[in-house]
Order: C-alpha cells, then sequence, then structure tokens
C-alpha cells in the first residue's frame, strides 16, 4: 500500500479519526457531490471516486490501521527531510557568511599594512619601470652583457602586472563582499591579459618609431669591421667613440654581404646602439 491521496484532508476529516466519524463524514459529502447532482462536472466526478476510494480503505479496520501506519512514516519522513534541507541551507548561510567576514577582515588587515592607493601606485610604479627598463636596454650590444636586463625588465613586467591585478580582484572582492555577495571576478583576469598583451604591443610600437626617428634624423654612415652570415641572421661590427658594438640583423637578399667594402652602418649619434646594415654605391 502506497500513500497516494490524503484521505483524511480530501474528505475534511481530522487526520486518524475514528471509522464512526468516517462514515459520517462520507454519508454528508456523498449527498453534497454524487455525479447525479453535476451531470456535466467531472472535476465533481474524479472528487466522488476519489473520496468513495477513501471511505472504502478507511471503513475497514485492517486497512485504516495500514494506511495510518504509511501515511504517519511518510510525512514523518518528509517533516525529516525537510528538516535536513533546512539546515543544508543554514550551514550553506553560515559558511556564506563566515567567507564574506573573512573576505573583510582580511583586506581591512591588508589595507591597514599598506593602502589600496600606495599599493595601486607601487604597482604602476613598478610597471612603468620595467617598461623603460627594457626600453632603454632594448638595442642591446651583443658584445656586452646588457641583454640581460631585457630578461630582468621582463620577469619585473610580468610581476607588476600580477600585482595590478591582484590588488584589483581583492579590492573587488572586498567590494562585493560588502554587499554581502560572494562572486567570481572575471575582470580582473582580462587586466591581467591586457596588461600583459597590449603592452608590449604598445612597446614594439615605441621602440619602431624610436629607431625611425634616429636613423632618419641623427644618423651618420661608419665603415664597418666585419660582416658574419649565420643562417638568416647577419652579425656585423663597427666602432662608435672606441667602442666596439655588435648588432645583429635579418638576412637581406638584396644586400651583396661579400663586399665589405660597400656596407655600412648607420648609427644614431645619440645611441650608437641603434643602428641598421645598409649598402652604399662605389
Amino acid at each position: 500500500m502506497s500513500v497516494q491521496h490524503n484521505f483524511y484532508q480530501l474528505m475534511e476529516l481530522d487526520w486518524y479519526c475514528d471509522i464512526k466519524v468516517i462514515r459520517k463524514k462520507y454519508k454528508e459529502l456523498a449527498k453534497k457531490y454524487h455525479p447525479d447532482k453535476f451531470p456535466d462536472d467531472k472535476n465533481a466526478e474524479e472528487y466522488f471516486k476519489i473520496i468513495t476510494q477513501g471511505y472504502h480503505l478507511l471503513s475497514k479496520p485492517s486497512d485504516k490501521k495500514e494506511y495510518d501506519t504509511i501515511l504517519y512514516q511518510y510525512y514523518s519522513k518528509k517533516q525529516s527531510t525537510q528538516k535536513d534541507g533546512a539546515y543544508l541551507i543554514e550551514k550553506i548561510k553560515q559558511n556564506k557568511a563566515a567567507k564574506i567576514n573573512a573576505i573583510i577582515r582580511n583586506y581591512q588587515k591588508w589595507e591597514n599594512e599598506l593602502s589600496h592607493k600606495k599599493r595601486v601606485f607601487l604597482s604602476i610604479l613598478i610597471f612603468i619601470s620595467s617598461f623603460f627598463l627594457a626600453y632603454h636596454n632594448w638595442y642591446v650590444n651583443y658584445l656586452s652583457m646588457d641583454n640581460l636586463y631585457i630578461i630582468i625588465a621582463y620577469l619585473i613586467f610580468g610581476l607588476s602586472c600580477y600585482m595590478i591585478a591582484n590588488i584589483h580582484y581583492k579590492r573587488r572582492q572586498y567590494q562585493m563582499a560588502c554587499l554581502g555577495e560572494l562572486k567570481a571576478d572575471n575582470h580582473s583576469s582580462s587586466v591581467f591579459l591586457k596588461l600583459f598583451l597590449i603592452t608590449p604591443l604598445v612597446f614594439f610600437i615605441i621602440v619602431s618609431v624610436t629607431k625611425t626617428i634616429h636613423l632618419n634624423y641623427f644618423s651618420i654612415e661608419i665603415p664597418v669591421e666585419s660582416v658574419v652570415i649565420e643562417r638568416e641572421e647577419i652579425n656585423y661590427i663597427y666602432h662608435f667613440n672606441d667602442k666596439k658594438i655588435l648588432r645583429k640583423t635579418s638576412f637581406d637578399e638584396a644586400v651583396n654581404y661579400s663586399n665589405k667594402n660597400r656596407l655600412r652602418a648607420k648609427v644614431s649619434r645619440i645611441n650608437p646602439n641603434i643602428s641598421e646594415l645598409i649598402e652604399v654605391n662605389p
């Protein structure tokens, strides 16, 4: 036997009431909802069938006893499930509140150690420093160890991008926590990616423009000491103010690299590491 209907509720009875009460109530309902009184009302007919089924079940002591036991177990289990669900929901709320409070406390502690404005200023300062470190050492003399500065600048640049994104993330997380929300902030990731991808593009544009300006307006042509072809790369050495400089350029099929007398280094007077290898007419 299973609980498909709560016949006590359908028949407007007190739960687990006596059989005499059930019989009396059924007679009242049968007179009131008999299909002969509502020949066109399908709902009345269906209701009459259900309460008749309930009456036949509840009017027999053995069947009533079994039904009452199953009904009690069914609603006891349902209430227990509801309590478990309510307990789980409450625990989730408590965990959420604990996380929110922890975020607020940690951020306030973080803020007391060093304010948000100072952290932003420091991270931007490191970011700009890495940019200028790379810019100042971009045109390296390959005979020196200056190219190590490029690696250092790149590492500092990555660190500064992370610092800026992390500061933004913690600030956003704190603001959401103050509003009682715990949400993932994908905007901080986009901040990091934009800085990490767009800044190098801007950097390459600046160094390209710098080279063009230096070689077009502040350059001189000087002889090269040696030219060495290595696969698709050309290494050439020249002297400027008693300084020996090695630069590299890509192979150009239009240039005759075998005749060193026709080759010149077009060198910037401002920064002698900025140069290009050209071929001149005899």
